[in-house]
């Protein structure tokens, strides 16, 4: 898939360039590239917008060879081989790679900043910390907060959200803007994670009840 290019090529620069200090420099350096992202965003703002609302009206031009960019839209894309690409072809696979190469980022300001805690434990002195992605943990969250499974639905998500950063050593601050994230998945299942763990559980369990002894 051609976005997993552009992202390859997006993930090399952003590894080329971060800093090597921490601290400030290394925040002020997200701030840039995500605010890269964004500007990118708005510099493609009509087109930005037909993807991510998922229109088809203009599909006929975007996706077929052969088609031409009217005015000004378009005017700065790369032309790419038209015997093999479309207009389309090259920005929005660079929507979907920066949309993932932002998730990346945000992921990476999220570094725990916990204190007066440590890692929760096993009782074998186990070590225990969320180590996937922070959007899969909110996922998560919520799925146990609108299952109403912690006293009786009388806790508020702010506080589930508390307690998983304490236990797993994770920043779970911009949790509402995440969920916003992962309400405008295009590309994939709004609620990836909670599928892909179904699935996994009902396999263990198929698996337990093929076994014959």
């Amino acid at each position: 898939m051609y976005s997993l290019l552009v992202l390859a090529a997006e993930r090399y620069g952003l590894e080329l360039a971060r800093p090597v200090r921490r601290g400030k420099a290394l925040e002020r350096f997200y701030h840039v590239q995500l605010d890269y992202i964004e500007r990118f965003f708005s510099q493609h703002g009509f087109l930005y917008e037909y993807y991510r609302t998922g229109a088809v009206e203009l599909d006929a031009l975007y996706f077929v060879r052969g088609g031409q960019w009217s005015g000004t839209v378009g005017a700065d894309i790369p032309v790419l081989d038209p015997s093999f690409s479309t207009l389309g072809d090259y920005l929005f696979s660079k929507f979907m790679a920066l949309e993932k190469l932002r998730e990346i980022v945000l992921s990476e300001m999220e570094v725990p900043s916990l204190t007066g805690a440590g890692a929760v434990r096993s009782k074998k002195g186990k070590e225990l910390r969320w180590t996937g992605d922070s959007c899969n943990l909110i996922e998560l969250a919520y799925g146990v907060f609108d299952c109403r499974q912690i006293n009786n639905g009388e806790v508020d998500l702010s506080d589930i959200m508390d307690v998983l950063e304490q236990c797993f050593q994770i920043n779970l601050s911009r949790y509402f803007r995440r969920f916003t994230e992962i309400k405008r998945r295009k590309s994939m299942s709004k609620t990836r994670f909670l599928d892909e763990m179904a699935r996994v559980v009902n396999k263990r369990i198929e698996d337990g009840d093929a076994y014959v002894p």
